[in-house]
């Protein structure tokens, strides 16, 4: 993966109140990134846990602490999904009657 470098001026007195090491700066920066991005659908679910250096169940836990949803369908997908969900679900039943 190729990456770019980005440098990052703060003033002291807010590094200083961040009580962390650069390294831990850096480390909150990207998961910063990585759920505003994911937030705005510009990365999907994979590539901003990845972007954040975080499992996909650690980043599902911290867009559950920051309320950011995992789906968010609009009205009419929400239901299209339902209605697709019960016709499968009415086959599975007449599978398994079988």
């Amino acid at each position: 993966m190729q990456t770019v470098t980005i440098k990052l001026q703060f003033p002291k007195h807010v590094f200083l109140h961040w009580g962390k090491s650069v390294e831990g700066i850096e480390k909150d920066v990207k998961k910063a990134t990585a759920l505003e991005l994911f937030r705005d659908k510009r990365l999907s679910f994979g590539k901003a846990s990845e972007l954040a250096g975080m499992s996909l169940s650690d980043f599902m836990d911290l867009t559950r602490e920051y309320k950011i949803p995992l789906v968010d369908y609009s009205p009419e997908e929400l239901e299209e999904e339902i209605k697709t969900s019960k016709v499968l679900a009415q086959k599975l039943k007449k599978m398994t009657r079988k």
